[in-house]
């Protein structure tokens, strides 16, 4: 499937990390940022000599080989398309969920915003600022689709892979 238009998915992914940690009946707030492992790896660090440099290690020690180790060097907006772009079929699981939030049952979120494109046709190329914003808003904490799209991504492995193994280092 071509990926037609792109949902802000780096705000879904915290989401989706906040929603996984609330789906029991415990409830744990999970941040979701990145800075968290930052923070503890200074901690960790700290009082070790900075200047001096393993000889073994190289800067390509950091790199996984992974495809997704370009998008992390992205600003985020464009990080999260290469990930939608790398991991399609996760990507899909989502976009299909906001789609079917945003614009399908007795209540859709942007069924007026979005009513003529993508409601329509979800292969449409040309999305008004207006329904775009709309699904964005309905991905956003406290939105709309939020509990229906983060239900689907945790119920499909390629849409958790997709947010843990790229969306989430994200920065």
């Amino acid at each position: 499937m071509r990926i037609p238009f792109f949902v802000a998915v780096t705000s879904l992914a915290s989401l989706l990390a906040l929603a996984v940690a609330c789906s029991s009946s415990t409830t744990t707030v999970v941040s979701g940022d990145a800075g968290d492992e930052e923070a503890e790896a200074s901690v960790k660090d700290a009082g070790k000599d900075s200047s001096t440099k393993d000889s073994s290690t190289t800067d390509k020690d950091s790199s996984t080989g992974s495809p997704d180790d370009a998008c992390f060097a992205m600003a985020k907006d464009k990080c999260g398309e290469c990930c939608a772009t790398n991991h399609e079929d996760g990507y899909t699981v989502v976009l299909e969920a906001v789609l079917k939030c945003a614009c399908e049952g007795t209540s859709p979120a942007c069924a007026t915003e979005c009513g003529d494109t993508v409601c329509k046709d979800p292969n449409s190329t040309s999305v008004p600022q207006a329904c775009s914003d709309c699904l964005n808003t309905s991905i956003a904490q406290g939105g709309k689709c939020v509990q229906a799209v983060g239900t689907a991504c945790q119920a499909s492995e390629p849409c958790m892979t997709w947010q843990n193994d790229c969306v989430a280092h994200c920065k």
